[in-house]
């Protein structure tokens, strides 16, 4: 047997340069998809907004959602939006029972809240948010803005939600990033009032400080002690004194 060890190699060499490269190598531009962060593990009550929150997606479904969160900055307004998230997701479907307000006999309707994807956009400036929202198209090569929209709009057999973290600036027309859809569900956290008249109606929460008896809670949980009679007491007046010193220094 004759073994021919040039036209091994240029067969060899041939294979390579046909074989299809790894996607990282053949598309490198392609950007990733961000994860939507995780509440922080001291999270407590905004119990009345994350009810409203939930009560507001979980109706009219395969109707078009946008709620938006607006306050002023360090208020948790994004601490409560990945706190609603999370609740959303976790342990499978939550369900929901609302009074229909159209019939005179009492009618309820079990609703199913639960989001078959989410996709994060930080949203600080224009930047961000057209890098983040065109990485939501998926396998595709050409990632832009325009591709992402589209493709959300035709994804009507899912129950996808689109959260703008940080809209804050308000030379930003965030209304044109919005996909133009009859279903899909939009998340918005701002200082921007403005931005509320994206919402739909009964949409938007305004988030302020913390109540006294969240406060005295977190206290409480962070301080790591036994709970009784005497150190809740001990702690709401804690609450009271620190804020009194920022009403005066204010």
């Amino acid at each position: 047997m004759i073994i021919y060890p040039q036209k091994i190699r240029t067969d060899i060499s041939v294979f390579n340069s046909v074989a299809p490269k790894p996607l990282a190598t053949s598309i490198p531009h392609l950007k990733k998809r961000k994860l939507c962060p995780f509440p922080v593990l001291t999270f407590i009550g905004r119990k009345d907004i994350l009810d409203q929150m939930s009560k507001y997606f979980a109706s009219n479904c395969g109707s078009r959602h946008i709620f938006v969160l607006h306050g002023l900055g360090g208020s948790g307004k994004s601490q409560l939006a990945y706190k609603f998230l999370e609740d959303s997701q976790a342990g499978g479907d939550k369900w929901y029972v609302i009074e229909s307000p159209n019939y005179n006999c009492s009618l309820f309707t079990i609703l199913i809240l639960s989001f078959s994807d989410i996709f994060y956009i930080d949203a600080t400036n224009e930047h961000t948010l057209q890098a983040d929202l065109g990485a939501i198209v998926p396998g595709s090569a050409e990632q832009s803005v325009d591709a992402s929209l589209q493709w959300l709009a035709h994804q009507h057999d899912r129950r996808w939600l689109i959260f703008f973290d940080n809209a804050d600036d308000p030379g930003l027309d965030l209304g044109k990033f919005i996909p133009r859809t009859a279903s899909g569900n939009t998340l918005i956290t701002t200082r921007n009032q403005g931005v509320r008249l994206l919402a739909g109606v009964n949409a938007s929460a305004q988030v302020a400080g913390m109540s006294s008896d969240d406060s005295t809670q977190l206290l409480l949980q962070l301080s790591c002690i036994e709970w009784n009679e005497g150190n809740q007491m001990l702690a709401e007046k804690i609450v009271k004194v620190c804020t009194f010193i920022l009403i005066v220094e204010k």
